[in-house]
């Protein structure tokens, strides 16, 4: 971000802290269109001063909510997808896997497993 120009950090900075503090599904038109640029200025912002694609961030977004509510405990897998704004469980397959290489199951299995070797392996 040290590369903006003044007007262009608060627009990506804006942009970003609407996708990061807001839980719902974003599309990029009325991204654009809620800060008045256009779709293709969005996309320049974001690979001049992010480094990837609009839709990507908010993958990868959506993709770190899902998990930090999984290692809270207190949702269970079709809630935390639920509440991360995927919304049906092959978006959801497809997208996790992109990221990790393995299906949400497979994590959520090695993080029961974690959990328990945890316990096991803490001394007194």
């Amino acid at each position: 971000l040290q590369r903006c120009t003044p007007h262009n950090n608060n627009l990506i900075e804006g942009i970003i802290t609407t996708i990061d503090t807001q839980r719902e599904v974003f599309r990029i038109h009325d991204l654009a269109a809620s800060f008045g640029i256009s779709e293709r200025q969005i996309h320049r912002l974001f690979h001049k001063h992010i480094g990837i694609s609009p839709k990507a961030y908010i993958s990868l977004i959506r993709f770190r909510q899902f998990v930090q509510l999984l290692n809270t405990k207190k949702h269970n897998a079709i809630e935390a997808a639920l509440e991360s704004g995927y919304f049906d469980q092959s978006h959801l397959i497809k997208e996790f896997k992109s990221f990790t290489n393995i299906t949400p199951q497979a994590f959520i299995v090695k993080q029961q497993q974690q959990t328990v070797s945890d316990f096991y392996n803490t001394r007194p």
